[in-house]
C-alpha cells in the first residue's frame, strides 16, 4: 500500500476523529496509563487459507523510519553495500487498526476485524 492508497481509502478502521473522540469520552483515565497494541501473526500479512478460503494478506504502508536510516548509515560505511531490494526488508511496516477500547486502566488498540 502506498501513502497515497492509504490516503484515498474511505473504510477506515480508526481515524483520528474517532481517536479524538475516545480520548473526549474517556477523560478519566489516568495520563500515564498503558497503550497496548494487539500483537497479530505474521501469517495475516502474508495471506491464510481458513476453511479452504484463501485470504488475501493484510496490507502495510513500508515507512522509512529509525530502522531503515539506521541501516542507511551502516550501509553507508559498508564496501559490501546492500542494494534497494535489501535496504526495503529494513522499512517499517504499519498497518490500519481496527478499533480502540478500554476498561479504565488501560488501553486498548485491536487489530481483528
Amino acid at each position: 500500500m502506498t501513502k497515497e492508497d492509504l490516503l484515498n481509502k474511505t473504510n477506515l478502521s480508526l481515524t483520528m476523529k474517532q481517536l479524538r473522540e475516545f480520548v473526549n469520552k474517556n477523560t478519566d483515565i489516568k495520563d500515564d496509563a498503558p497503550v497496548l497494541i494487539e500483537r497479530v501473526e505474521d501469517s495475516y500479512f502474508e495471506g491464510v487459507e481458513f476453511n479452504g478460503v484463501e485470504f488475501e494478506g493484510w496490507d502495510v504502508l513500508k515507512v522509512e523510519g529509525v530502522q531503515y536510516h539506521s541501516q542507511l548509515y551502516m550501509n553507508n560505511k559498508m564496501t559490501d553495500i546492500m542494494n534497494e531490494q535489501e535496504m526495503e526488508t529494513f522499512k517499517e511496516e504499519f498497518y490500519i487498526p481496527n478499533c480502540i477500547t478500554t476498561d479504565k486502566e488501560i488501553i486498548y488498540i485491536y487489530s481483528h476485524y
